[in-house]
């Protein structure tokens, strides 16, 4: 309690030094170079301020690290077994699920070979079979994806299918050459954007 009423001591005049310039600074126009300038070099004080307060927080709390890391320490081993143990049984429940969907997958791969309706059906039902009963706390979540392994053979069925859709332009190429130049490199059909962003580090700047 004797540490908590120094802290606050402490902490009272750096809360109403930190929130004049707080309101300050929304208080300041930034329209001109060397309004610009200025508010650079204010930034570059506020963060050595800013460091100060920090500095002086820390004086209060590191002390009390040392007895915190002894409690930790003596809590550890069980929370490290427990961890240890959820990761275990995660992997094992995991692999069996997959392994489940696995077969399932395999299953159904097999319908188009079977000629007869009632030879799909019955394989299909197999298949629903083999996917895990439903679980309160499990889920299951598919992220369906695939490679292009054959881009010729792709074109000629999208061409014969009339999915001309699938014929997209390679837009990650389109960027990548529009970053090279680094401008809009004039292709008719692409217009080129350019997000900015503009980063300030007040440890770097240089007193004027």
């Amino acid at each position: 309690m004797i540490e908590i009423t120094k802290a606050t001591e402490a902490a009272a005049p750096e809360i109403e030094e930190g929130q004049a310039i707080e309101v300050a600074c929304k208080d300041v126009a930034i329209e001109s170079n060397d309004a610009m300038k200025n508010g650079v070099g204010v930034l570059a004080e506020i963060k050595t301020k800013y460091k100060e307060v920090d500095a002086k927080r820390r004086s209060f709390i590191d002390p009390l690290g040392e007895v915190i890391d002894k409690i930790n320490a003596e809590f550890s081993p069980a929370l490290d077994a427990l961890a240890g143990a959820e990761k275990v049984l995660k992997k094992k429940v995991a692999g069996f699920v997959e392994s489940r969907h696995a077969e399932r997958d395999a299953l159904i791969a097999e319908v188009q070979n079977q000629d007869a309706q009632a030879d799909r059906v019955a394989l299909i039902e197999r298949a629903e079979a083999k996917i895990p009963p439903k679980v309160s706390g499990l889920s299951v979540r598919e992220l369906w994806g695939g490679k292009v392994i054959d881009k010729e053979a792709l074109v000629r069925w999208a061409i014969e299918n009339d999915r001309i859709d699938l014929l997209k332009v390679d837009e990650p190429m389109l960027k990548q050459m529009t970053k090279s130049a680094g401008r809009d490199p004039g292709i008719p059909g692409w217009v080129a954007e350019c997000k900015r962003s503009v980063a300030i580090t007040p440890g770097k700047v240089k007193p004027s």
